[in-house]
């Protein structure tokens, strides 16, 4: 007959290998994360890799191109410029810190001039897109940076002839000035940022 004892000092004594494995788990820090918030990451690995969802199905059509490194003072001077074939992004990749940092270029239309249910699906598709990145947990930080320039009215014109109601009592008849009278503005002076030479 098996007893077992749980109260007192033997309990304690008994329990004391349990208590070491669960201070290790809260105390041992790696790549500053403790051991009990690895375990979940390694969890979901471990079924990934199981069920097979580790592996490239298809590879690039084309491998990154190194541009070269930046000739920057110091240890920044190792940082490395990797494009790909369509040039539409580009990363910097720091070895000392091992870093990359992605920068890509995106474009779009007018977001005010959308409707009210294009505008949602647009902004919760943002957000999706933000939280399948922050999700990874390698993703320290997504910054965007917002820039408008002066446009030609083509696009106000046809929006206002495709939405616009002229016949409206008042105000149909002041937009319909308005975008009429809507002179060519300059042209578009957009800054430009030159490469340092690799």
């Amino acid at each position: 007959m098996v007893t077992v004892v749980t109260t007192g000092l033997p309990g304690a004594l008994i329990l004391t290998p349990l208590w070491a494995a669960v201070a290790a788990l809260v105390a041992v820090r790696r790549r500053g994360r403790s051991l009990i918030d690895w375990a979940p990451i390694v969890a979901r690995y471990a079924q990934r890799r199981r069920t097979g969802q580790t592996l490239w199905l298809a590879r690039p059509a084309t491998r990154p191109r190194a541009e070269g490194t930046l000739h920057l003072p110091g240890t920044a001077a190792s940082i490395r410029v990797v494009t790909p074939a369509d040039g539409q992004a580009a990363a910097l990749h720091d070895p000392h810190q091992q870093t990359l940092t992605a920068v890509a270029r995106v474009t779009s239309r007018a977001f005010a001039l959308l409707d009210p249910a294009t505008q949602n699906s647009h902004v919760s598709a943002w957000g999706r897109a933000l939280a399948g990145i922050a999700r990874t947990g390698h993703v320290a930080t997504v910054q965007v940076l917002e820039r408008t320039v002066p446009d030609s009215g083509d696009t106000l014109t046809r929006h206002w002839n495709t939405h616009g109601r002229p016949d409206a009592q008042l105000a149909g008849q002041v937009y319909s000035d308005l975008v009429a009278s809507a002179g060519q503005p300059p042209p578009r002076t957009r800054p430009t940022w030159r490469s340092p030479s690799i």
